[in-house]
């Protein structure tokens, strides 16, 4: 976490130097977000960066409402902050992060990174069939090796949770061997339980 402590720090000053840029708000949420994801297990622990994060978003989209990232950042944190926070605030932060969601992929909805946090909420909050439509979305709209591993790893796994036997068709490693290795198991271009 000293580098975490560092970033803030600096982002901190860069805060100082010039009050309210965006970019450094974003930066600032993203870096309170990672040690909330680095403290999981301990709500105690991941409900204060996560609302440094929410507020750091929401100060970024104040001074401009287009930054899909800051969006689907907040949402993400606010889905977060729906497992940890007292129950009675569930429904209110689950609300928050849906409709921080829509606002995101209306803005871009080509944004696979938009996609793929509402799909790990829509996961965290037992909703696989959105979830899983989502992942399916994030891998065809980005394809690069890091998002659609990060993306098929957690399809497959809700894909297995649902006992879902029907083929997923993804354009993924249809025509590539990524990193040399395909899975063993299964088709080139289907998922199966």
């Amino acid at each position: 976490t000293a580098l975490f402590d560092g970033a803030l720090k600096s982002l901190g000053q860069a805060l100082t130097i010039r009050p309210g840029d965006e970019v450094a708000l974003v930066l600032r949420a993203d870096t309170n977000m990672n040690i909330a994801l680095f403290r999981v297990g301990d709500s105690k622990a991941m409900a204060p960066p996560l609302a440094a994060a929410i507020a750091d978003y929401g100060a970024a989209l104040g001074r401009n409402p287009s930054r899909d990232d800051a969006w689907y950042g907040r949402g993400y944190c606010s889905s977060l902050l729906s497992t940890v926070c007292r129950e009675q605030d569930r429904d209110s932060f689950w609300r928050e992060a849906l409709d921080d969601f829509e606002k995101a992929i209306k803005l871009n909805p080509n944004s696979a990174q938009a996609h793929r946090y509402r799909g790990y909420a829509y996961s965290e909050h037992d909703k696989h069939r959105e979830a899983l439509a989502d992942f399916e979305k994030a891998i065809v709209l980005d394809s690069t090796l890091k998002n659609v591993l990060d993306a098929e790893i957690e399809l497959r796994r809700l894909v297995r949770n649902l006992g879902v036997l029907a083929e997923v068709d993804l354009p993924v490693f249809a025509h590539r061997d990524v990193l040399g290795q395909r899975p063993a198991q299964e088709p080139e271009r289907s998922i199966r339980p």
